[in-house]
């Protein structure tokens, strides 16, 4: 009589165990399953999904202990599966996937073993992220950049030269808007579960703080400065009318300004 139980932990078929482990490492991911075969019944167990990254020769490894004879194949020429066939005792399964210069993609990978229904494995390559352009193309500390370019969905990091953004927000599959936190004149880069891209031009890091008329205020905030403490500020950039208010205003201990290498911006409104 056939058996059926759930994958998640450790279980006892006949005095046997049934494992299953995952874990990440490099960029490969490894599964490991035991298959176990007490007396007629046989159980073929594998994890039903895989993930590879866009470079070329990414891989996924999956371990495998069987007492039965099995085969895996992949339905899709960019990605190879090695070995194609087992018998008993451990094996270790190895899906290896060509480069990836397009959107996600995914390949279906078969297991059969004699008398069980065939089992899938599902494997996705993640498109590589690709930066076009960004601006401004100077910043200084809570200065926001916009980066254009693709396959920016699910971004999990965004660095100017050596240094992690203070927080990013991707707008968009093309766009992500980052702040800046400290560093030196350097590229950007975006990571993302099909890599990292890496800006072709350089951000160039400025002293002080690079306004945008009217949004002293919010870049001063995005800095993580103190506009109640601040006693010295260097601007440079653009500033208008409402910039000066807001220094007039709340930046009531601000003692030493430099301007020099601001520009200063027509403004027709309320300063309120």
């Amino acid at each position: 009589m056939k058996k059926r139980m759930s994958l998640n932990g450790t279980f006892k078929v006949l005095g046997l165990s049934l494992i299953l482990f995952i874990s990440t490492w490099n960029n490969s991911a490894y599964m490991q399953a035991q298959v176990v075969n007490p007396g007629d019944d046989v159980f073929v167990i594998v994890a039903s999904t895989a993930q590879v990254a866009a470079a070329a020769n990414s891989k996924a490894l999956l371990y495998v202990t069987s007492n039965t004879t099995w085969t895996a194949a992949s339905n899709q020429s960019w990605l190879s599966v090695s070995p194609n066939t087992a018998t008993f005792g451990n094996a270790q399964l190895t899906l290896t996937a060509s480069a990836n210069t397009g959107a996600d993609r995914v390949a279906e990978v078969t297991l059969s073993a004699v008398g069980v229904a065939a089992k899938k494995i599902t494997v996705t390559q993640k498109a590589a992220p690709i930066i076009t352009s960004f601006t401004p193309d100077k910043a200084g500390k809570g200065t926001t950049v916009t980066i254009t370019g693709t396959y920016f969905t699910a971004a999990t990091s965004v660095t100017f030269g050596e240094t992690a953004a203070k927080s990013f927000t991707v707008d968009s599959d093309t766009q992500i808007s980052a702040i800046v936190n400290a560093g030196t004149t350097g590229t950007i880069s975006v990571t993302t579960a099909g890599g990292t891209a890496t800006s072709s031009e350089t951000l160039t890091w400025v002293s002080g703080i690079i306004s945008t008329a009217g949004k002293l205020e919010e870049i001063i905030t995005n800095a993580g400065l103190d506009k109640s403490t601040l006693t010295e500020l260097t601007i440079t950039g653009n500033i208008d009318a409402r910039d000066f208010r807001f220094m007039r205003d709340d930046m009531l201990k601000l003692a030493v300004l430099d301007l020099s290498g601001a520009t200063f911006v027509s403004y027709r409104g309320s300063c309120k």
